[in-house]
């Protein structure tokens, strides 16, 4: 019987975190503190790595606690959760970064990690001299680099700027040679945290490529994402991290349906009735939004080439019914783009019997939207009057999904669109010319 890869038994990270200063209000309480200052530093200092054996107090937190894992050799695992949950606290722990405070973790094989994208990169370095000096903190051999080195430029997509020093390289491109040595790592075992966060569109579908050899190398490989599309589409197995402790580990599939679940208890329902940063007359008030697909109406965000369902809720001020009302919904980038008008009015169904409390929804029969996060502004109007009217009333996350029905997604990022293409080749060509 073979030994898991990684092993981890009740592993428990502590951390000590800042507490507020006391402030001296009086000339002689600010002179004491004063004269007390070294030794208070001392002691704080010490208590920084040093705890007592049942310490549990306002001033320390627990990245991790009582987390009892283990992962085979081969295995391609997925590690979802919050951010702060204590995902990133569990691969430095086992990156021998930082030390637990209780538990044991033991690694059979050589471990690689790729915890920030560009960790070791010197500025007044060139490319060619970071991508030596970045590989060997990654813990490669000179030999190792040489024999990579054209692959890893290839993958950068740098080859220009090569012996530029990285101090005039942009960001993305930072980033883009700083993933390229993380991932051509050979070690057993590989460790990956958020590379997918960064760079463009192009790029992120690059690396999922890349992600995707790694896991049919047979490699031992904990993959940390908030993209659940990667996630699921690489890993085979989820571990989901809540409050540094396993709220769950199984098939990918069932562990990402309930993390996003839990997720969608606390963002499904969007309630406005309190919100003061709205303008009009106040006759109609929008009170809550609720984002969903077909099939489940109400689990808090859309998919793209899915029918899309909004539910918007609605008050009156009095008993009075109310005609010609115009209810709208517009939806913006992040940048503040208008990408879409849903609107009442335009589509011919304009409310003629609008009182008390009620519901309008909206159906998008294939949502044109790509994946990404999606700002809504809505109002309402009563004639030609506004009456309500919310600027970023809600954001909805939209996922990726197969809008074409050829199952590849789009990643231009922005609107998609149905469209065909049609081909004539040279011959095609050579006839129609000849008749």
């Amino acid at each position: 019987m073979t030994h898991p890869a990684i092993e981890t038994h009740k592993l428990s990270k502590r951390y000590r975190i800042g507490l507020k200063e006391i402030m001296h209000e009086t000339l002689a309480g600010a002179t004491a503190a004063w004269l007390r200052a070294p030794i208070a530093n001392y002691k704080r200092l010490r208590r920084l790595s040093v705890f007592d054996e049942n310490e549990d107090g306002t001033d320390t937190i627990w990245a991790l606690k009582d987390v009892s894992l283990e992962f085979q050799s081969g295995e391609i695992v997925g590690l979802v959760g919050r951010n702060g949950a204590g995902k990133t606290t569990l691969l430095k722990v086992l990156s021998r970064i930082t030390e637990p405070s209780q538990g044991t973790a033991k690694i059979r094989g050589r471990i690689g990690s790729l915890l920030e994208v560009g960790t070791g990169f010197h500025p007044d370095l060139t490319g060619r001299e970071n991508i030596y000096l970045n590989g060997t903190i990654l813990g490669m051999r000179r030999h190792e680099i040489d024999k990579r080195f054209d692959e890893i430029v290839e993958f950068s997509g740098v080859e220009k700027f090569i012996d530029t020093p990285v101090k005039r390289y942009s960001t993305g491109m930072a980033v883009r040679l700083g993933f390229a040595v993380g991932a051509h790592l050979d070690p057993e075992i590989l460790l990956i945290d958020e590379v997918l966060a960064v760079g463009d569109a192009g790029f992120r579908k690059k690396c999922l490529g890349k992600m995707g050899d790694v896991a049919r190398s047979g490699r031992t490989v904990l993959f940390v994402s908030h993209n659940m599309s990667a996630i699921s589409g690489l890993c085979d197995r989820v571990v989901w991290i809540e409050g540094g402790k396993v709220a769950g580990d199984g098939p990918a599939g069932q562990i990402v349906e309930q993390y996003m679940t839990s997720v969608r208890r606390t963002t499904h329902d969007v309630s406005l009735e309190d919100r003061s940063d709205r303008s009009g007359s106040g006759e109609v008030r929008i009170s809550k939004m609720q984002f969903g697909v077909g099939e489940k109406p109400h689990c808090g965000n859309w998919i793209c080439g899915r029918e899309a369902i909004l539910d918007i809720h609605y008050s009156c001020r009095d008993n009075e019914v109310r005609s010609n009302v115009d209810i709208a919904v517009g939806v913006r980038s992040l940048l503040d783009m208008p990408l879409l008008y849903l609107s009442t009015r335009v589509t011919g169904r304009v409310l003629d019997d609008v009182s008390g409390r009620g519901r309008v929804r909206c159906k998008i029969p294939k949502l044109p939207l790509e994946a990404g996060l999606y700002l809504l502004n809505v109002e309402v109007r009563c004639g030609n009057v506004r009456v309500d009217h919310i600027r970023s009333a809600a954001e909805v996350d939209v996922y990726d999904g197969d809008f074409y029905g050829s199952g590849t997604m789009s990643t231009y990022g922005g609107i998609a669109c149905e469209h065909a293409w049609d081909h004539v080749g040279q011959k095609c060509l050579q006839s129609m010319s000849e008749v």
